[in-house]
């Protein structure tokens, strides 16, 4: 099982996650095969994690691209604070 990191990937928002029991079979979706769960606007940045305009699924080259921009981002809103 491959897991995803979303923004923002900051070491002091890192905690440990545990599957509860019973809870480990998954059953496979063609349709987001080769897909990536992606919030549009990230929730840090105020997006809404609910399923609607705000999620869409990204193929991984997408997501690559996505992840670096979001991150970039991420980093330059943190270095010069108040600037928005």
């Amino acid at each position: 099982m491959t897991f995803r990191s979303t923004l923002p990937l900051d070491t002091q928002y890192l905690s440990s996650f545990s599957v509860p029991e019973g809870e480990t079979t998954l059953q496979s979706d063609e349709r987001f095969t080769g897909k990536v769960k992606w919030y549009v606007k990230p929730i840090a940045f105020g997006g809404d994690a609910g399923v609607g305009e705000n999620l869409v699924w990204v193929s991984h080259e997408e997501h690559a691209q996505l992840v670096k921009w979001w991150n970039d981002k991420y980093r330059s809103l943190k270095a010069h604070p108040g600037c928005r």
